[in-house]
């Protein structure tokens, strides 16, 4: 499906006026055109998480999780955001931790240091449009039926994610 519209044509007008007088001394119309964004689908999380088996916990953890995500898709978790993640929650620490090890388990998440996570660019980003709108996502399945995630960037970017 194409999108019939591609630009937003924005005019602006600026007039010169004679202060002594009123009358208007010069017109000028300044036209631009900008992107509009393309056509899209909204996702849910608890879509996501249904198409990659997520258990209510995991869900709730991913939820809480992408919050603190930021434009490199990277999530730095001290102590004091685990226990207030899980306060919010209304979760133990220790169950909020299971969920973040089943989001790791599930390749949503991959651990990359102490506490520090990277999040499947492939599943799901955060930045500003212009930076992702030339992202695509593809959903597969294999003969299996096991669920293929694949997302085409502008530029290079390699994620290793257990299966």
């Amino acid at each position: 499906m194409t999108q019939k519209n591609t630009k937003k044509r924005i005019s602006k007008v600026e007039n010169t006026v004679d202060l002594n007088t009123g009358e208007i001394i010069e017109n000028k119309v300044t036209t631009t055109y900008a992107n509009n964004e393309p056509e899209y689908i909204k996702l849910y999380l608890q879509d996501i998480s249904k198409i990659l088996a997520l258990s209510t916990k995991g869900e709730k953890t991913l939820l809480a999780l992408v919050r603190k995500m930021n434009y490199d898709n990277e999530i730095v978790l001290t102590g004091k955001m685990k226990e207030t993640m899980s306060d919010d929650l209304s979760i133990k620490k220790n169950t909020l931790e299971h969920g973040i090890g089943e989001l790791v388990n599930s390749g949503i998440l991959a651990k990359i240091g102490n506490n520090h996570y990277l999040v499947n660019p492939n599943i799901m980003g955060r930045g500003r449009w212009a930076d992702i709108q030339q992202i695509i996502m593809k959903v597969m399945y294999n003969k299996s039926g096991k669920l293929l995630l694949k997302s085409e960037f502008d530029y290079q970017t390699t994620l290793e994610i257990p299966s």
